[in-house]
């Protein structure tokens, strides 16, 4: 188990942490306070005319585990509708993409659900909401013969997985965070926080979402006439 990058948050108040930062037009990759899952800052992918986004790099690796999170505001659009707005891919390089995730949106450019590249389109039933902060996992691995097996979590449940893919690649090479005018302009902020990399999967285990257990054994104990 080797960390490719360690956990990526804007506290500095900047984005030295990612290794290219790519803000074409208008748009904007900065850190920002409007929104943060912890402390004060978070990344913000600001969308007007073109791309928004930041690059982790690493040595060619033929598997990877990334874990973020990531706030889609209400407000974020689409400049054209039933369309795709990118949060996140694993690539081989500029032109073989090996694990994408995009924000998919309806008729009017309104984000409702995930969609994902991995050797065609894989789109997804999974539905989500808005201005709340998602945690998502990416699994990739090549697994040899010309094989890859992956899979998606949002919110801890599995969106997506295969075990039988067939890669444009063998390695990976980044990671990207935030919107690319590949398909669309994304018009809005996109927020991303505690951005962690491995190069083996390591699901974190999940913190407590506040106060202590201990009353709830107590109470469990109590229950069953043990105290």
């Amino acid at each position: 188990m080797a960390t490719l990058w360690d956990k990526a948050t804007a506290e500095s108040g900047n984005t030295t942490a990612f290794d290219n930062v790519t803000a074409a037009g208008s748009n904007t990759f900065t850190a920002s306070t409007a929104q943060h899952y912890e402390g004060s800052y978070a990344y913000c992918a600001h969308g007007v005319d073109g791309s928004a986004f930041a690059d982790m790099t690493y040595t060619g690796q033929d598997e990877i585990y990334e874990e973020f999170y990531v706030y889609i505001p209400s407000t974020l659009r689409s400049s054209v509708t039933w369309s795709y707005i990118l949060c996140s891919l694993i690539r081989y390089d500029a032109y073989t993409g090996l694990l994408d995730l995009y924000i998919e949106t309806d008729g009017d450019g309104v984000p409702f659900r995930w969609t994902c590249i991995e050797a065609g389109w894989a789109s997804s039933t999974t539905n989500f909401a808005t201005d709340q902060w998602i945690k998502i996992e990416m699994y990739w691995h090549y697994v040899g013969a010309g094989s890859s097996v992956w899979w998606i979590k949002a919110g801890g449940s599995t969106i997506y997985s295969s075990s039988t893919a067939t890669p444009g690649a063998t390695t990976c090479t980044f990671s990207s965070f935030g919107m690319d005018a590949i398909f669309t302009n994304g018009v809005g902020d996109l927020y991303f926080d505690n951005i962690r990399g491995h190069d083996q999967e390591e699901a974190e285990p999940e913190e407590p979402s506040g106060g202590s257990i201990i009353p709830v054994i107590i109470y469990n104990l109590q229950q069953q006439g043990m105290l």
